[in-house]
This record gives C-alpha cells, sequence and structure tokens, in this order.
C-alpha cells in the first residue's frame, strides 16, 4: 500500500523546494517524488488536462504497486481546485471534482504557506492570478474540507522541510498496521 502525501501552497510558498528535499529526509519510508512535468506552451485548459493525466498516471501506477511505499506529490488535484476556482473556470473546476472522485484520498495534505510580503519578495513576477490563489490556499473552507494541514514557508527552506517531514513521520507511523489505535 502507498502512503500519498500532497505538497499544496501558493507560489512562491516552496513546494518545489520542500517536495523535493523531502525523500531524503524520509529515505527510511521508501520515498518519492512526483512533480508535474510542465507541457509547454499551451492554454490553461490544455495544461490542467495534462496535469490530470499525469496524477491518472500516478494513481494507476499505486493501485498495481508498482509505486514506493510513500510518494510525496508536488501538486495533486488541490492545485487544479485552486488554480479552476481563482481563475472562476467552471470546465477546470469539474475536472478537479472528478478527480477527487477517481484518485487515492492522500495520507495527508500540506499546504505551505507564507506572508504576502514573503511571497511576493519570492515572486515579484507572479500573475494577478496566482496573487488571487493565496486566497484560496488561506480559506479555512477549503482547507479544511481537504484535511489539509498549513505549516509557515518563512524560514529556511530546510526547516520548513522537516516541519513536514516530522508530520508525514507522525501520519506514517499512525497508519502503520498493527499499530493498535
Amino acid at each position: 500500500m502507498t502512503a500519498l502525501i500532497c505538497v499544496c501552497g501558493p507560489d512562491g510558498a516552496g513546494k518545489s523546494t520542500v517536495a523535493a528535499m523531502l525523500p531524503a529526509l524520509l529515505a527510511p519510508l521508501t520515498s518519492r517524488v512526483f512533480a508535474h512535468e510542465h507541457p509547454g506552451p499551451c492554454t490553461p485548459w490544455a495544461a490542467a488536462t495534462c496535469y490530470a493525466a499525469q496524477r491518472a498516471e500516478v494513481a494507476s501506477r499505486m493501485a498495481l504497486g508498482l509505486e514506493p511505499a510513500l510518494v510525496i506529490a508536488d501538486r495533486w488535484a488541490f492545485c487544479a481546485e485552486a488554480n479552476a476556482l481563482t481563475r472562476g473556470d467552471d470546465a477546470a473546476y469539474d475536472l478537479a471534482l472528478l478527480e477527487y472522485e477517481n484518485l487515492p484520498r492522500p495520507a495527508l495534505v500540506v499546504v505551505i504557506d507564507a506572508p504576502d510580503d514573503v511571497l511576493a519578495a519570492r515572486r515579484p513576477d507572479a500573475s494577478k492570478a496566482e496573487r488571487c490563489a493565496r486566497q484560496v490556499y488561506r480559506d479555512p473552507v477549503v482547507l479544511a474540507r481537504w484535511g489539509a494541514v498549513v505549516v509557515s514557508a518563512e524560514g529556511d527552506a530546510r526547516e520548513v522541510a522537516w516541519r513536514v517531514a516530522r508530520l508525514v513521520m507522525d501520519v506514517v507511523a499512525r497508519e502503520a498496521p498493527g499499530d493498535g489505535r
């Protein structure tokens, strides 16, 4: 059985940086990072369907037992939902809902976030949609629906990665077979 850990959050929060650090920190748990491959220049809808296909491939591999015990997803359907809500794109939102019904449920959803001034310093070129998406990642109703844990992105990336790694270890220990709880 593969445990899926999803790392989400606004642009500039350090999702990819933290996700890339996690396998080394979680090596005893045999983890790997799934990161979306950008489809190149295309419309937002084409990108959304490309990312959905990539997530479906990982889900299929998990179902077949072809993935390690722990998969760290650098973005998942939650990010698709946040982008669709920000852009008011009903078709992309419907696609995100379809993914929720068909993709495996993550054992942990981590939203990495920082104050707007920190994010602005890291991503001064952020688009209006990217800046608006920050509010989706901070919406308590959305976070509760996702079952997300928010981790502050302020400070050194290694410390942020360690905070996330500790959360992952807690979840894995709690879900381990035969722990009697």
